[in-house]
């Protein structure tokens, strides 16, 4: 008998081992499934998070490109990118049908799927991704509010922005700025007034400055006593503003090139050298302040008009009934004329590079300070400045 059982005992054994062995590569089969449906899920949920991660960043530069257009004022100015036709009416989600409480319907911005959507096409052609972007005005003064959205066959990334346009200070200029050692130059009637008006001709609510200002001396006085020299004492009670009269004084510096750029980077129309008369360069009555840069010497005559800021590669003369409110800057000489009171600068006029300023009239041309005519021209300077982000 135990023969018998010596002899069984080896045949069990096996029969133990050939089953531990199915279990364990069953074992080993699972473990392997579970593992490759570990990997599968983790792959698809690292493409979602990389295409998802793309689609943010398009939606990050769709937010740049509207803040340029609304600082630059190009392609309309107006922010909207693609959504130009869009309305609430619109809002009916990303299956195109009113009523069936889909993706983005009702949300109040715009979604792919709806109507007067033309979308941008954006990235590899394969992922069918697309952008655009809606623009809109706030409760808040100088705030809007922009939502950026790109999108491809799997998903969509909106990014909310709210962001608030800040305006540049103007420094502090007279109704006339020129350049230390400028030659000045006094005939006829003239006003060269330092004091705040307003366009309509109502008094301003800013201080008295300088009829004309210019850079500080070394010693400090010794720029605007040249700048007085100059000025035969029959005008100097055409001359008026801050201080006695004439009214001459020194102010900080004030960075002409650089002022210069600055605006002719945001010029809105570009002239050529010439005689313009009768011209329309903006309207400060309208709100339509613009930014014109002339690339030479120009004249301005007849009921020639304009509003914001001129820019002037050379040199500039004002004669017949020419008005401008805001600034300008003459990059050469300067000459002012005109018959019966009908030249007239309202904000500031500032001339650099020049060897003499013609001040001669033969009539009564007027310069006169206003603060709100230059503060209107600096807001062409402004930019956006983001106030608030966040992932919709």
């Amino acid at each position: 008998m135990k023969r018998t059982e010596n002899r069984n005992r080896p045949e069990a054994e096996q029969g133990a081992i050939l089953l531990l062995c199915i279990l364990l590569v069953v074992f080993v089969g699972a473990l392997a499934t579970a593992f490759a449906v570990v990997v599968q899920k983790n792959s698809a949920q690292g493409r979602f998070l990389n295409g998802m991660g793309a689609l943010r960043r398009y939606a990050q530069n769709g937010v740049k490109f509207a803040m340029h257009e609304l600082t630059y004022g190009v392609n309309n100015g107006d922010g909207n990118i693609g959504t130009e036709l869009w309305t609430t009416a619109g809002d009916i989600g990303r299956d195109g049908w009113a009523a069936t409480s889909d993706e983005g319907e009702g949300n109040g911005i715009p979604t792919p799927g709806e109507p007067n959507i033309a979308a941008v096409p954006i990235g590899p052609a394969n992922r069918d991704m697309g952008l655009f972007v809606r623009t809109t005005d706030t409760a808040w003064p100088n705030v809007k509010r922009i939502v950026s959205t790109a999108f491809d066959n799997e998903g969509i990334a909106n990014i909310e922005v709210f962001a608030r346009y800040d305006t540049k200070t103007p420094p502090l200029l007279g109704a006339a700025y020129v350049d230390a050692g400028t030659e000045l130059k006094f005939g006829g009637n003239l006003l060269i007034d330092g004091n705040d008006h307003n366009p309509n001709g109502t008094p301003g609510p800013a201080p008295p400055v300088y009829g004309i200002a210019t850079s500080i001396g070394d010693p400090a006085g010794s720029n605007a006593l040249d700048l007085v020299a100059q000025v035969p004492p029959k005008y100097n009670d055409q001359i008026l503003g801050q201080g006695g009269q004439p009214s001459i004084g020194e102010v900080p510096k004030v960075e002409t090139d650089s002022l210069f750029d600055e605006f002719k980077a945001r010029r809105s129309k570009v002239v050529a050298a010439g005689t313009y008369t009768d011209v329309n360069w903006g309207n400060w009555a309208t709100n339509d302040f613009q930014v014109i840069h002339a690339t030479g010497d120009v004249v301005l005559g007849g009921a020639a008009k304009g509003a914001g800021v001129l820019l002037v590669d050379g040199s500039l003369t004002l004669t017949g009934k020419t008005q401008f409110v805001g600034l300008i800057i003459v990059r050469g000489d300067m000459k002012l004329s005109g018959g019966g009171n009908q030249v007239k600068v309202y904000g500031s006029l500032v001339v650099s590079n020049s060897a003499e300023i013609n001040f001669r009239a033969t009539g009564s041309p007027e310069v006169k300070y206003s603060s709100w005519a230059l503060a209107e021209a600096f807001k062409l300077l402004g930019h956006y400045q983001v106030v608030y982000w966040d992932y919709l």
